[in-house]
């Protein structure tokens, strides 16, 4: 096993203060292993204020990661509790297909809902729809709807949203990562990918990664104004298999439900 910080290479014990002035601290671990392993920790030994996460898990509340045999590039973060990062996206007039790539927290105590990303947007959003697996339908919160209506449901890392915009906006969300756990049931998903994998994804990697249950998964083009379709028998080289982005949303076609972790970094 090997392990660099942005100083130097470290072996054995790889302690030692924080001396770096950024406000996020990254290290990248190999292994190479020829056999199953694991790789484990003390999660009520690090240090506090500090929030760390292995590939997008929390290290504070998982003490293990397994991985089989096979060589690992992996990406370990350290973020004070109090520090935030920045995504922006642009939304188009018309339909948009989105997430909220990071998890703005709470406001006056309480998480944000629909109610709070529209307004977030601002008065260019007419519209914001999402999707409930439970009941297999999609529901529609508009601006003037009461914050107590049911359709106002919480954001959530992992899902995608629509919103129907009235002028073009440019929105920076501003929070810290998602959790990487993303759960799909059998048939339609509206999701998004919470962490930027460690390597550029098309939406043939989603589809492999979320295993032989995604039967398709379909993106919407803001410029085009069209959704289009990938499927797992379309060619690596087709035009409709895009590059996967932070802050959009995709819509994926299941056999059956599967839970999935995705791992990475913060958008």
């Amino acid at each position: 096993m090997s392990f660099q910080n942005e100083l130097t290479p470290l072996a054995t014990d790889i302690r030692g203060p924080v001396t770096s002035g950024h406000k996020i601290i990254t290290w990248m671990l190999t292994i190479n292993s020829d056999e199953p392993a694991r790789l484990s920790w003390e999660s009520n030994e690090l240090p506090n204020g500090w929030r760390f996460t292995i590939e997008g898990v929390d290290m504070g509340t998982v003490g293990e990661l397994p991985f089989n045999q096979g060589r690992y590039t992996m990406t370990i973060t350290a973020m004070p509790l109090n520090s935030t990062i920045t995504y922006n996206v642009v939304l188009q007039e018309g339909i948009n297909l989105i997430s909220v790539p990071l998890d703005p927290g709470e406001t006056e105590g309480q998480r944000w809902r629909l109610s709070e990303l529209i307004n977030f947007i601002g008065s260019g959003a007419t519209m914001v729809i999402s999707y409930n697996k439970a009941e297999k339908k999609f529901f529609t919160y508009m601006p003037h709807f009461p914050h107590t209506s049911p359709v106002n449901t919480v954001v959530q890392g992992g899902e995608g949203y629509i919103v129907v915009m009235r002028e073009p906006v440019s929105v920076t969300f501003t929070g810290t990562p998602w959790a990487g756990k993303v759960s799909l049931g059998a048939g339609l998903n509206l999701i998004s990918v919470p962490l930027k994998p460690s390597v550029e994804w098309r939406l043939s990697d989603l589809m492999s990664f979320i295993g032989k249950e995604a039967t398709m998964v379909i993106n919407y083009d803001k410029v085009e104004k069209k959704f289009f379709t990938y499927m797992p028998h379309f060619p690596h080289t087709s035009p409709v298999n895009t590059v996967v982005q932070g802050g959009e949303g995709y819509i994926v076609m299941m056999k059956a439900p599967v839970d999935v972790v995705f791992t990475g970094t913060m958008w």
